[in-house]
């Protein structure tokens, strides 16, 4: 009986391969599951402060569509096509900061597999390392292997047991003072500029807030100085005066802000809202990249 098995053309067969070879592609970067490494753990230890963005947040979507616009209109005709096609891709998940040392947290999720290469390609001038969905950018290489090799608790593994539940907000700030790191810096402020801005900065712990918005251009918030003694008092004047130069420093730039400033037991808070975040962001962002051309 004869066989009616016929053997394929070579291109049937590189057909095949190619396409076993892109859904295994596509699997490894969209669907494989990637290890979750803590926001907190990558936050370097010697930082006395850090600042988080959570731009997949449904309150940020109308700030991140006015900025696209923005950023796209500011380049040439095909560049800003690319940038519009690719933008949803590139956009991260989180940005999260950190200041003495400076590091950027980008957290990108699956699609950290496709946007590291891209990276390497692109001549970044940062030291960069992945840990996890996220990618862990500094100046000094060194600062990637001490995190990566730290596996004990930190003062920000500890700070994430203690504001965790910061991260469901759209944008948040904690600031450690508890080693002196904040005086420092204010009364280097304060030397620099010849004036008294936070005379009671030293009774302070700890300093967290955030703001969630609601649209494109209205948010509330709060942010809460701790203190060392419990002792609130002497810290409300303090806060007073810096809710009232905020609010003066931020009125050129078209953003509203009004807030009252409560004691409670062992801490000062400020509740406030605020109006024109998009436009300000917006205008400040086109201003600094076209004079960057």
């Amino acid at each position: 009986m004869r066989s009616s098995f016929r053997f394929r053309s070579p291109k049937f067969w590189i057909i095949v391969g190619l396409g076993v070879l892109f859904l295994a592609l596509a699997v490894w970067l969209f669907v494989w599951p990637i290890e979750h490494v803590p926001l907190w753990r990558l936050v370097p230890s010697e930082a006395f402060f850090m600042a988080s963005f959570d731009l997949s947040s449904q309150g940020m979507s109308g700030i991140i569509g006015k900025l696209e616009e923005a950023i796209v209109g500011l380049v040439p005709s095909w560049k800003g096509f690319f940038l519009k096609v690719s933008f949803p891709f590139l956009l991260p998940n989180r940005i999260t900061m950190s200041h003495r040392p400076n590091a950027i947290i980008v957290e990108m999720g699956r699609r950290i597999r496709a946007v590291k290469p891209l990276i390497g390609l692109s001549g970044f001038p940062l030291a960069y390392r992945a840990f996890g969905g996220s990618i862990l950018l500094a100046r000094s290489s060194s600062l990637l292997e001490e995190v990566a090799g730290s596996r004990g608790p930190s003062r920000w593994t500890r700070m994430g047991g203690s504001f965790g539940r910061l991260e469901g907000r759209d944008c948040f700030f904690v600031v450690d003072n508890g080693d002196g790191a904040l005086s420092e810096f204010v009364r280097s402020m304060e030397e620099r500029y010849e004036f008294a801005a936070f005379p009671s900065v030293d009774a302070v712990s700890v300093v967290a807030g955030y703001v969630d918005f609601e649209g494109e251009d209205f948010g509330r918030g709060r942010i809460s100085f701790f203190c060392k003694d419990g002792n609130s008092d002497r810290l409300r004047s303090d806060v007073r005066f810096i809710y009232g130069a905020i609010r003066r420093k931020l009125r050129p730039y078209g953003v509203g802000l009004k807030g009252r400033v409560e004691t409670e037991p062992g801490a000062v808070s400020l509740d406030f809202k605020v109006e024109g975040v998009a436009d300000a962001v917006v205008r400040v962002l086109s201003s600094r990249i076209s004079s960057g051309r």
